[in-house]
């Protein structure tokens, strides 16, 4: 076949020519009136060159001029110059195949999800035990990183993850649950030979920590709340003995509230701090009544810890015990997590501990404890999260699977 150099040449009579130089081509060819291009092209495809209708495809259509005259079919025909190419059958069947894979990975339209209302973030803090010596999972240097992945990372994702669930938390209570400091003596007869920072460091890093943490949470949300217990390995020993203490409140936790209150007072007016009235107990009212203690006052079974501590709880409630009129109590001091309830409408939460570890309590228990967090949200149909998560720095993961082979969630 020739090609049609000459257009207008070609007005006399509906001659059709195709002509290729590899793939591509160019066809000049006559249709009737109403037909379109694409039409006509691929049945001239078929009749010219002995090929599947589908194996020549219009690319452009470059010129469409009238051309004789059908009164049957009312009107002239149109003659067509355009360009086209070869298109291979396999080739054609990878192309379509690849476009239906992109378009069902294409990103679809995201759905809101439903704005379920405001909530409370609580985020305990308990057992850091900062100065303890080397356990299973560590010692200072691991107890203070495990403490900024928790206040740096773990607290930012919590509340992106319940922001995507349709919760918006708009304020972040902070309870400092105790024995942030591992003490030197007063609990154990064996801590002036196992601890690695005097009391005085133990302090000033606790008081770091939980400054930086207060910071990170007000770059979250527009109002935080801090409070704080009194605990055993926190208690201001005067002498040997593990019960030489003045008072209760003769502790750290409380000391380091004191001071954090003292200092950002006038700093960050966004915080708020409440000194409990019973230094074992402090009340958060906040769309309900939150109760934390450190857990060391209660005399529990060892063998049934969450069983025991409802049952303590409950008893409170007719001795007009702070905690007795609570919907929820949070309890540290056992070193591992546990959860009950709702029952009655009480949520009973355990918290783990944030230190390296206990060979005190794998000796007494056979049970180790794994370092965590415990987060938990209130809103106004109940407690978010309850029963669910503990978060793990993913290094302490990583021990656990290589000196246990355990796997952690």
């Amino acid at each position: 076949m020739s090609d049609l150099s000459d257009f207008e040449a070609q007005a006399a009579r509906p001659d059709q020519s195709f002509t290729f130089d590899g793939q591509h081509g160019t066809a000049t060819f006559a249709i009737e009136p109403g037909a379109e291009p694409q039409d006509a092209l691929n049945k001239l495809a078929g009749l010219l060159l002995g090929l599947p209708a589908d194996t020549v495809e219009l690319l452009d259509i470059i010129e469409v001029r009238a051309w004789g005259h059908n009164p049957e079919a009312g009107g002239p025909y149109r003659y067509v110059k355009a360009k086209v190419r070869k298109v291979d059958a396999q080739a054609r069947e990878w192309r379509d195949a690849a476009d239906a894979w992109v378009k069902q990975r294409r990103p679809r339209p995201i759905t809101p999800k439903p704005v379920q209302g405001d909530c409370t973030v609580f985020w305990p803090i308990a057992d850091t035990q900062f100065g303890k010596g080397p356990e299973r999972f560590g010692s200072t240097p691991e107890a203070i990183a495990r403490f900024e992945w928790a206040a740096h990372t773990a607290l930012p994702h919590h509340l992106t993850r319940l922001r995507a669930t349709g919760w918006r938390p708009d304020r972040i209570v902070i309870p400092l649950l105790g024995d942030l400091t591992e003490g030197c003596e007063g609990s154990y007869t064996n801590q002036p030979f196992t601890v690695e920072l005097d009391i005085r460091r133990q302090f000033t890093l606790a008081l770091e920590q939980v400054d930086r943490l207060i910071q990170e949470a007000c770059r979250l949300v527009p109002e935080v709340v801090v409070t704080g217990v009194a605990s055993n390995h926190d208690r201001n020993s005067r002498g040997s003995g593990r019960d030489n203490i003045t008072t209760d409140a003769d502790d750290r936790t409380l000391q380091l509230l004191d001071v954090l209150a003292y200092k950002l007072n006038d700093v960050r007016p966004q915080v708020r701090f409440v000194i409990p009235d019973d230094p074992n107990v402090t009340v958060i009212e906040d769309r309900m009544t939150v109760a934390g203690i450190h857990g060391h006052k209660p005399k529990v079974s060892s063998s049934n810890v969450p069983g025991s501590m409802f049952d303590w709880w409950s008893k409170q409630r007719s001795s007009l015990h702070p905690a007795g009129r609570a919907q929820v109590l949070v309890t540290a001091h056992f070193h591992h997590r546990f959860d009950l309830g709702p029952q009655d409408g009480r949520y009973l939460i355990g918290l783990p501990s944030m230190d390296g570890g206990s060979g005190y309590l794998a000796d007494a228990s056979g049970t180790w404890s794994m370092p965590g967090v415990r987060p938990f949200a209130i809103t106004e149909q109940g407690v978010v999260g309850g029963g669910a998560e503990m978060l793990v720095w993913p290094e302490d993961r990583r021990k656990a699977l290589e000196q246990t082979g355990v796997q952690v969630a």
